[in-house]
């Protein structure tokens, strides 16, 4: 029963990604990217996202999806908490 419950377990896991995050990855790289270039987030929020868009990189290497997919997952938390409060904060105006 165990078996047969792991394996409907795993199609479905597969099936939302597989721990390969290169779109995360992809996206995250983008948006950071572009928070640096236009000065809409610091340069500690972007290095945070760019660090982050490596770690999903790094789950295409079948060794190092054990320690890339938690790295990936956690800094994503880290990065979404702090790209919120950075966008909810009233914004000097400028001249």
């Amino acid at each position: 029963m165990a078996a047969t419950t792991w394996s409907s377990i795993s199609v479905i896991q597969t099936a939302l990604g597989g721990g390969i995050e290169i779109v995360g990855a992809a996206w995250i790289l983008l948006v950071s990217l572009a928070g640096i270039r236009s000065h809409l987030l610091g340069h500690g929020l972007g290095g945070l996202g760019l660090g982050i868009a490596v770690a999903g990189t790094w789950t295409l290497v079948p060794p190092a999806v054990t320690y890339a997919a938690p790295l990936f997952g956690l800094g994503l938390i880290i990065w979404f908490i702090w790209i919120g409060i950075t966008l909810l904060r009233p914004r000097e105006r400028q001249a």
